[in-house]
């Protein structure tokens, strides 16, 4: 049997992702979004939603099984740009695909000339907020009760190019 590579990819995401991504958000977060937020999301054409995926290779470059790793989801509206998800399989955390989604993010929105990218995240996510503050992102601001189920605070992130 021939050895078996894996290739990470970000691609677009599509329709046929949607079933997988609705599956972790449920799995990740307790505020997830369903998969018909999902649809009207794609369908609207004003998001930019990416999924992570490792595809196993064998020795021939031949694509065997594919799997979703994580995914992302924002937005950019004139020369700013939002971070409304970004989520990683928790089986296959600290593999750094949470960096890799970010980090393509923000290159693919600077070359657009966006200047700042903002986000909220649960003040209590400290690994979120980690990967944040690696990537240039600074506290501007607390929403005082944003989250619910359990009700927490949410930091305001922003970062400036």
């Amino acid at each position: 049997m021939a050895d078996m590579v894996s290739h990470v990819k970000i691609r677009p995401m599509t329709m046929d992702d949607i079933a997988l991504v609705a599956a972790m958000e449920a799995e990740i977060f307790t505020d997830a979004w369903s998969e018909t937020l999902y649809r009207e999301t794609l369908e609207s054409g004003r998001y930019d939603c990416q999924v992570l995926e490792i595809t196993g290779q064998d020795a021939a470059g031949m694509e065997k099984n594919s799997v979703l790793a994580g995914y992302f989801c924002g937005q950019v509206i004139l020369d700013e740009a939002e971070v409304h998800r970004i989520a990683v399989d928790p089986a296959m955390r600290g593999c750094g695909y949470g960096q890799m989604l970010l980090e393509d993010f923000l290159h693919r929105v600077q070359a657009t000339g966006v200047v700042t990218v903002l986000l909220e995240v649960r003040a209590g996510n400290v690994p979120a907020i980690g990967l944040y503050e690696k990537n240039g992102f600074a506290g501007i601001g607390v929403r005082r009760g944003y989250y619910q189920n359990p009700k927490e605070d949410a930091k305001i992130l922003q970062k400036n190019f």
